[in-house]
């Protein structure tokens, strides 16, 4: 404890800090410690209620999920195998031909831009080639991060570009009498992923690619490539390729998973067939437990059936 004259000193330098503030008619005294008025404790926050399926989702997704479909329903709400699908064509008049698709809330932009390249020796077949980009925006889901390497676009635009080169007739991108030749490259941006992305950029690419016209390659008396700003060609087609994604779950198979649905799954894989006949173009399954042919077999008869309504619905002046 303080004594003599240190006393007041530590006295009075407590009652400046803490005490409440006078008023004018109050006299001071430094030994004199002002009574201090106890402030009432802060409210707390009240706590953050969640629903109690809500809770049960957030600590238990997978058992959630199973509960979900034995009532005949999917995490998103819907009760059918597919979601609506919305394609739209042109709006980027800086390209040859661009379009928008919309699964669910699935969307991505694609737009295609071309130059034409000279073979240097004229010796040999040339032949033109399509590059595919795919860029997952960081505002399309929260597992995508700006500014740093994503394996996972890289694997989709490599998967893209597989489907479209052997799409596009090599004929239509190429000029063999002037030993020049197209390459086409294009660019897709993912805008939200809701899931089924991949299946969403293909339709979005074979909508801009069916909406290309490529100006006609010419050669001036000089010898220089150039283009006719006149005359223009569409492109042709082999096949018309439509992507659809299952993933297995215990023992369902469901057609079409929402993002929210991805992470759940056990193993997915992508089914591309060619829209108008109906042809199994590819199968693509990016690991995952392994599934036998019969259980992909199964939903053969489902996947014509969606792809003859997406190639009738968007382009219905090829039926």
């Amino acid at each position: 404890r303080f004594i003599g004259p240190r006393a007041s000193v530590g006295v009075y330098f407590i009652a400046t800090v803490y005490s409440p503030p006078r008023s004018s008619n109050e006299k001071s005294h430094p030994r004199r410690m002002s009574k201090m008025s106890a402030e009432p404790a802060p409210t707390p926050a009240a706590p953050v209620s969640l629903d109690e399926s809500e809770a049960f989702r957030v600590v238990h997704p997978s058992e959630y999920f199973r509960r979900v479909l034995r009532k005949g329903k999917r995490l998103d709400g819907r009760e059918v195998a597919f979601r609506e699908c919305y394609i739209r064509t042109g709006g980027i008049s800086s390209s040859y031909g661009s379009a928008m698709a919309k699964v669910g809330s699935t969307t991505v932009i694609c737009a295609v831009l071309g130059e034409i390249f000279e073979s240097e020796s004229r010796l040999g077949e040339i032949k033109g080639s399509i590059e595919a980009e795919m860029e997952l925006h960081p505002l399309s889901h929260a597992r995508y991060r700006p500014n740093k390497p994503c394996p996972e676009g890289e694997a989709m635009a490599a998967f893209l570009t597989r489907m479209l080169t052997e799409a596009v007739d090599p004929e239509s991108i190429r000029c063999p009498d002037l030993s020049a030749a197209w390459t086409l490259r294009v660019d897709c941006v993912v805008l939200n992923d809701s899931g089924s992305v991949v299946d969403t950029a293909l339709l979005a690419c074979l909508a801009a690619l069916r909406a290309v016209q490529l100006p006609v390659i010419r050669r001036s008396p000089t010898g220089q490539l150039g283009i006719s700003a006149s005359q223009r060609a569409p492109l042709h087609f082999r096949y018309s390729p439509v992507s659809l994604s299952y993933g297995q779950f215990d023992s369902h198979l469901l057609s079409d998973p929402s993002s929210d649905e991805e992470p759940l799954l056990q193993s997915i894989f992508h089914l591309v067939l060619d829209a108008p006949s109906g042809r199994i173009l590819a199968l693509e399954k990016p690991g995952g437990v392994a599934l036998s042919l019969e259980q992909i077999h199964s939903k053969l008869p489902e996947a014509r059936e969606q792809a003859r309504k997406l190639w009738e619905k968007a382009f219905p002046q090829n039926k």
